[in-house]
């Protein structure tokens, strides 16, 4: 899909990619584009990132004492070794890998955008 882009529209474009991409990027793609300028998505809202943070924190933080618990409880408790605690105190244990490990990147993969995610870390380690 091509459209006519004029002369006047060059600067809006440039702001838009390095605005999408940090400024230190020279990955030009049109993740947080529209034809010309910015999108107008919900999640660029500050008070919508605030809130999501909010929720993404609680859901980590919970998960984790919740899971670790149920591990510490069936762990300690001679009487919890059963076939049904075993298979429960498993699924906690991989609840807690999922949260520790997919929990904190669903914000960064909504806040920068799908392509961007792994540009941006990648960035950050060098």
């Amino acid at each position: 899909m091509t459209s006519n882009r004029s002369a006047e529209d060059l600067p809006m474009i440039a702001d838009c990619i390095v605005s999408a991409h940090g400024g230190n990027s020279l990955v030009t793609q049109w993740t947080n584009c529209t034809e010309i300028g910015l999108r107008n998505d919900i999640i660029d809202n500050k008070i919508v990132q605030a809130i999501f943070c909010l929720l993404y924190t609680s859901i980590f933080v919970l998960g984790l004492f919740g899971n670790i618990l149920v591990c510490y409880v069936v762990g300690r408790n001679r009487a919890m070794h059963t076939v049904t605690n075993c298979f429960i105190t498993n699924l906690a244990l991989s609840d807690i890998l999922l949260c520790a490990l997919a929990v904190p990147f669903t914000p960064l993969y909504s806040f920068l955008g799908k392509s961007n995610l792994f540009i941006y870390l990648f960035q950050q380690l060098i």
